[in-house]
């Protein structure tokens, strides 16, 4: 898979059909149950983010920001065709400066489904 990134429970491939930005998207075929795939960067506390990605899915799929194992924010559905998803989430300000955030993680329904992720950014909203 592409670097900074781990799957767990999941095959990743590449895919032409689903690709909004360059040549390809990042294909993951649940292999396991709850399986996941997550871009774990550091990030500073007491900011707010966005988090933008384009994701179609089939059999269903969700995606969720964790800091050191702990949800931030709600989980987003992610249905049917590609499109693009965008979500503000708030670091706690007592998340230790330079904390591993999984943003965002990919959790996939079941054994079978498949998710379709292209074209991931991250941007600080404040200071």
């Amino acid at each position: 898979g592409p670097p900074g990134w781990t799957a767990e429970g999941g095959q990743v491939s590449r895919d032409t059909n689903y690709a909004e930005e360059g040549a390809y998207a990042v294909r993951i075929d649940a292999v396991a149950d709850e399986a996941r795939f997550y871009q774990e960067i550091e990030l500073q506390g007491g900011r707010t983010y966005r988090l933008s990605f384009s994701a179609a899915s089939a059999g269903g799929a969700g995606v969720t920001v964790s800091a050191a194992g702990e949800p931030i924010g709600e989980p987003v559905a992610i249905d049917g065709a590609l499109k693009r998803y965008a979500l503000r989430f708030a670091l706690p300000a007592e998340v230790s400066s330079g904390a591993m955030v999984r943003a965002p993680e990919f959790v996939l329904s079941g054994q079978g489904s498949v998710v379709y992720v292209d074209d991931v950014k991250l941007d600080v909203v404040t200071e």
